[in-house]
């Protein structure tokens, strides 16, 4: 007779929750930087008269590339991630807390070359990633 398997441990919300965070950063970044890189490629389209209307010139087009690049990178990122949880390895808490660390070093780039209200927001879910990745729950969880 075989012995039987103990049940999997019961996955914490903390690091439910950072799961369903990073899955929906796959699908937004995704989308974000999408439609950033088919913004970026559409900008040779248009006069120089129109985009000095929508504030834009075709000298921004390595910056919107590059900014498309890192999200979709940085999305896929995330995507690994979270379909890693379940494997409750120690490197997918590390990766995600790194993730996070680039992602505030990022927000903090964009605040500073265009400062307004959304420079606060994006600092929200990057700090909350980071609670519930080291809390005691999430720490007990990524144990392998």
């Amino acid at each position: 007779m075989m012995p039987q398997n103990a049940p999997a441990p019961k996955k914490p919300g903390q690091v439910l929750a950072v799961q369903i965070i990073f899955w929906i950063q796959l699908g937004l970044g995704l989308c974000v930087g999408g439609l950033a890189a088919v913004g970026g490629a559409a900008i040779g389209s248009f006069s120089d008269a129109e985009l000095a209307d929508a504030g834009v010139s075709t000298s921004d087009v390595p910056l919107i590339m590059t900014a498309a690049i890192v999200a979709i990178i940085s999305a896929l990122v995330a995507g690994f991630l979270a379909f890693m949880v379940p494997s409750r390895k120690k490197w997918v808490r590390t990766g995600g807390l790194i993730l996070v660390a680039v992602t505030i070093a990022s927000n903090i780039v964009s605040a500073l070359i265009q400062p307004g209200a959304n420079a606060f927001a994006s600092f929200v879910l990057p700090i909350v990633i980071i609670v519930l990745l080291v809390s005691q729950p999430a720490k007990a969880w990524f144990t392998e």
